[in-house]
Parts: C-alpha cells; structure tokens; sequence
C-alpha cells in the first residue's frame, strides 16, 4: 500500500472506484528469522503490468540483509460483475514506469 501510495495511487482511492484488486497469487522465500518488533525495510516494485492482472515484486531486510523476496499477483476485478477486467489505465502507466529492469 505504501508503494501505491508513494507513486500517486492511494489503495484508499482505487478501492473507491469500480474495480477490486484481489491477490490471486502469493510466494515468498524466507532467508532470515524475523521476530516481532524487528524493525525491517521492505522494498517494493511491479515486476508485469498485464491487461488484467500485474505483478509485485518485494525484498524483505532487516539490517540490511535480506530476510524474504517473493512476489504477488495483483487481478483487477469489476465489483459489479465479479469478472476480470482492465487494469484502470492510470494505474496501469505508472506500474509501467516503475518496473524493474
């Protein structure tokens, strides 16, 4: 939610319109114990925009290494219909400019 909302797309804002965002895919690799109250830093990017769905990709650290990775897929679904649908397009031009390399 914070990557959304550090590149001008609030969660609290695409919710409100006619599309819902559910996570329809969900992997993670763990390569450190975290505990609670670890302060750790997580780093986020779209790794796809597709023309219905786009992926995340994060690390995970704490203390500078890396303690998980994974990635998630994001679907764009009509609240009306319950069906797929396109990724709003200003959502989907600023996944676009911020995919990772």
């Amino acid at each position: 939610m914070e990557f959304l909302r550090s590149v001008g797309q609030p969660y609290t804002e695409l919710e409100s319109r006619e599309v819902a965002y559910p996570r329809v895919h969900v992997e993670a690799d763990f390569k450190g114990a975290l505990r609670h109250d670890d302060e750790i830093e997580i780093e986020v990017a779209p790794e796809r925009v597709g023309g219905s769905s786009f992926t995340l990709g994060f690390v995970v650290r704490k203390n500078g290494d890396v303690a998980a990775s994974g990635r998630y897929v994001v679907a764009c679904m009509n609240r009306q219909t319950q069906r797929a649908c396109a990724v709003p397009e200003a959502l989907a031009k600023v996944l676009r400019e911020h995919l990772k390399a």
